[in-house]
């Protein structure tokens, strides 16, 4: 178990539904230490989460202006995959 994996019920709750409400999630330490990650749900043509395409690598590298970037392709890119599998994104 790396540092930052998340053990506390509440906690993870928590994070899944900041998760949900931004459309990804940032995860440090939670694999292996000094590591990070950006991970964004892909949807299929029912509107339901069927998998997940996410990056990781050295925790230095999802900081500032980086992490942004990051969470800009990974957002992008999973709802491109999302609108060929027939996802259609619902106006909120």
């Amino acid at each position: 178990m790396a540092s930052g994996t998340i053990t506390d019920r509440d906690e993870l709750r928590e994070v899944v539904a900041r998760a949900r409400m931004l459309g990804y999630s940032v995860s440090y330490s939670e694999l292996e230490d000094y590591s990070a990650a950006v991970a964004a749900p892909i949807f299929n043509h029912r509107g339901q989460a069927v998998a997940g395409l996410s990056l990781a690598g050295l925790e230095a590298h999802y900081e500032d202006e980086n992490l942004s970037l990051l969470i800009q392709k990974i957002k992008q890119t999973a709802e491109e995959i999302s609108r060929q599998l027939g996802y259609k994104q619902q106006a909120r």
